[in-house]
């Protein structure tokens, strides 16, 4: 990146006050790392404002301001809205260069897929991702700023909170291919219907140009909604064979699954991928197939999947030196995901499956009827013990309850640090599973820690 002021002012629409001759090579938000040819975008949030933290810079290229400071020695390009120049300033960076653009959104697992796509990608050269979960009007013009004419592809992950966001995200990204890994209940709260939901997240369809290609979930229905968003190629993807991808003869053991995966480019036996959770195999399909359409070859694929490591607490298992297994899936939950997880808990060949669930947030009004839902759900799959943490998780016991769960074998906590408090040893056999998983908030990584070290 060696852009000039007078280009990055022309790109955000804004007034620069003074030129330097001095060349932008990096952009920051963040005073605490800012290096001297970097252009600071002056944010504001709902805690902090960048503005307040001009004066802590020794020397940068320039900064971008909503409201000019007087006594700064570096140039200040002011603009309406800081957020809105940081994005259209890395839109205007990207349109230097030509990597093939895949776009991942959905209600759970997009950065699971997200990652798994730039992992298969990266068979085909250099491949610029969504660090973590940059995937807001924050994360995702920062992921673009590491686009240079080196990169063949670039996987950026798309959050939503609420309609046009995904629209606005695709504004600036441009996306070639777009991967909507399911329509679930996430954010309902703000979204109010799952049929809001499902429109906002064909948002990312709209986005794509006719040369495109997109991938969806078959599973979570809305099939008309999303073909009639699309004008580009539409795949498929699911457990259910009717989908244009799905898998065939799963075989799940604790090390994974091996599985064959069916789709339109041909049939690839035996693939396997190091994740016993059934909902791991689906989002690979995402994966594969948009592998496959870009040209990645079938040994690549075969042999990238096998080595794919998931993030940071997202269905990580760990088997202790006392011979418990520990499911780590604290990094975020929802109706979906936590059905999803149960699942995969009552088909593991274990002693005693045991379930350490923690409140789901953003469920608006639909929170009791969903919590309930899940204990149902775990009494039916023959879930052996259920630990419930946090208020809202009661639901879920008094749910377990009703559809026949012994109610000894239901314990309730106010808290992740009170049930860590009083949870020991002696609760636990060698050979038993433990799934954990709660909404972010609710620090269920406290009890996965505990359990790991016990």
């Amino acid at each position: 990146m060696r852009y000039s002021l007078e280009e990055a002012a022309r790109a955000t629409g804004g007034i620069a006050d003074k030129e330097t001759g001095r060349l932008i090579e990096g952009v920051s938000t963040d005073t605490r790392t800012i290096k001297s040819n970097d252009l600071f975008f002056a944010l504001e949030g709902d805690t902090h404002d960048g503005h307040d933290y001009l004066k802590n810079i020794d020397d940068c290229a320039a900064a971008v301001v909503s409201r000019r400071q007087e006594g700064l020695s570096f140039p200040q390009i002011t603009v309406k809205d800081t957020l809105k120049a940081l994005g259209d300033f890395a839109a205007f960076h990207k349109k230097h260069f030509t990597p093939v653009t895949t776009g991942v959104t959905g209600s759970v697992g997009k950065t699971s897929v997200k990652e798994m796509t730039a992992s298969l990608l990266e068979a085909l050269g250099p491949c610029v991702k969504t660090h973590a979960n940059f995937n807001n009007e924050i994360g995702l013009p920062l992921t673009l700023f590491k686009v240079n004419e080196d990169t063949k592809n670039l996987v950026v992950e798309m959050g939503m909170r609420g309609s046009g966001q995904i629209d606005y995200l695709c504004g600036i990204a441009r996306p070639d291919i777009g991967i909507i890994t399911n329509i679930g209940l996430t954010h309902i709260e703000l979204l109010k219907t799952q049929d809001n939901i499902a429109a906002a997240k064909a948002e990312l369809l709209r986005a794509l140009p006719e040369t495109g290609a997109a991938f969806v979930n078959w599973d979570g229905g809305y099939h008309e909604l999303l073909r009639s968003a699309c004008c580009c190629r539409l795949f498929s993807f699911g457990a259910n064979p009717r989908a244009d991808l799905f898998p065939e003869d799963p075989d799940i053991s604790q090390e994974g699954i091996r599985f064959t995966a069916v789709t339109p480019f041909g049939r690839l036996e035996k693939l396997f991928i190091p994740s016993m959770a059934e909902h791991n195999m689906i989002n690979s399909l995402a994966a594969v197939g948009c592998a496959l359409y870009l040209g990645v070859t079938e040994g690549d694929i075969r042999e990238r999947l096998a080595g794919f490591k998931n993030a940071e607490k997202r269905f990580n298992v760990v088997t202790t030196p006392s011979g418990l297994t520990v499911i780590d899936d604290t990094y975020n939950a929802n109706p979906a995901s936590m059905t999803s997880a149960l699942r995969t808990l009552a088909g593991i060949r274990c002693e005693s499956r045991i379930a350490v669930l923690g409140d789901m947030l953003e469920l608006g009004d639909y929170s009791e009827e969903l919590h309930s839902d899940l204990g149902r759900t775990v009494a039916e799959l023959g879930i052996d013990r259920l630990y419930c943490v946090g208020p809202l998780s009661r639901f879920v016991a008094a749910g377990a309850e009703k559809a026949g769960m012994d109610p000894g074998k239901i314990r309730c906590f106010d808290s992740s640090g009170l049930l860590s408090e009083n949870m020991d040893a002696g609760d636990f056999s060698p050979g038993d599973c433990v799934l954990i998983k709660g909404s972010r908030s609710m620090k269920m990584e406290r009890i996965s820690l505990l359990l790991v070290n016990m």
